[in-house]
């Protein structure tokens, strides 16, 4: 895509069509699924610059092709794969305590306010 969604990575877990401002990465063999995300999430400036020279300043098929990519063994894939899902999964957790604790900070604030209003 163009502005700030050129270069976002995303996991697409179902078929589906795409269009001509999407392009679509599957992983080959010895390329894991996960690795293969984290790095294009890690990525995502180097990405959005790699489509500079284009007249629409938009990545297509052909440029993620020749984005060069780091390939280390399956097994460090995986390995780091694991650890930073695990990452997200802490921080996806944080988020909806986080949410949470606002929420019940919001609650008390009105219960507590609403009798000096009276």
């Amino acid at each position: 895509g163009q502005g700030k969604t050129r270069g976002m990575a995303a996991r697409l877990a179902i078929d589906a069509t795409i269009n001509q401002n999407f392009a679509a990465v599957t992983p080959g063999p010895g390329v894991d699924p996960e690795f293969l995300f984290y790095q294009l999430e890690a990525k995502y400036e180097a990405l959005r610059y790699w489509s500079q020279g284009t007249n629409q300043q938009a990545l297509n098929s052909r440029l993620v092709s020749e984005f060069p990519f780091w390939r280390p063994s399956m097994t460090r894939q995986l390995e780091i794969g694991d650890l930073l899902s695990e990452a997200d999964q802490a921080r996806t957790a944080a988020v909806v305590r986080l949410d949470a604790a606002r929420s019940r900070q919001q609650k008390y604030l009105v219960e507590s306010l609403r009798g000096a209003n009276q």
